[in-house]
């Protein structure tokens, strides 16, 4: 079941389109980068959060905060030590690109931000693990392309190694949109997830 990202305010709409492109769910997020009481005000006319918010104890404190206005809290994935904590917070619903802005890769495997330990704490919590493909329909060099891709397949390939016939449950891939024109912009989403996903179960 598809589930789209959608950066905005809750709209009956945007809803309808996403229905009529086969998306189950739209998340409608607020993307809050700090505590200050000011990005709260309007928490009501969303369902949901993205914290983008690398400090450690600042991010804690946005958790607990948000999980009295919001129904789902995502992070994004800034550092593997923010993705360990996301995945064990009881309150977080799921990650967002956890392999973010990662820009140098190990010896012999990429700097994807999962592990076989995360993805089995996120097993056991019932966390989302959420892939933004977004990038691809981006102005992004085709090399970077390719590394953030190569990221996203290692980390699938991980998920199915532990998850197994349960990995779309918790492996989600999407795309974080703005607007109906991006929605659009997406339309071939159906025949791009079928040709990914075969692409990285063989």
């Amino acid at each position: 079941m598809k589930k789209l990202l959608f950066i905005g305010r809750k709209n009956k709409e945007i809803v309808e389109i996403a229905k009529e492109k086969g998306y189950s769910e739209v998340f409608f997020i607020k993307e809050i980068s700090s505590i200050d009481e000011k990005e709260y005000l309007d928490f009501k006319e969303y369902n949901s959060c993205l914290l983008n918010i690398e400090n450690l104890e600042t991010l804690r404190r946005a958790i607990d905060k948000s999980s009295h206005k919001f129904e789902n809290i995502f992070i994004l994935g800034l550092n593997d030590i923010i993705n360990r904590i996301s995945l064990e917070n009881k309150k977080v619903f799921g990650i967002i690109s956890p392999e973010f802005n990662r820009k140098f890769d190990y010896t012999h495997y990429r700097n994807s931000g999962l592990n076989q330990v995360l993805i089995k704490v996120a097993k056991e919590k019932k966390k989302l693990i959420i892939e933004d493909l977004s990038f691809l329909k981006s102005d992004l060099d085709k090399k970077i392309k390719a590394q953030i891709l190569g990221k996203i397949m290692q980390n699938y390939t991980l998920s199915m190694q532990i998850l197994k016939k349960k990995v779309k449950e918790t492996f989600i891939l999407t795309f974080i949109v703005f607007s109906k024109k991006e929605i659009e912009k997406f339309k071939d989403t159906e025949e791009f997830y079928d040709g990914l996903l075969i692409n990285l179960e063989k």
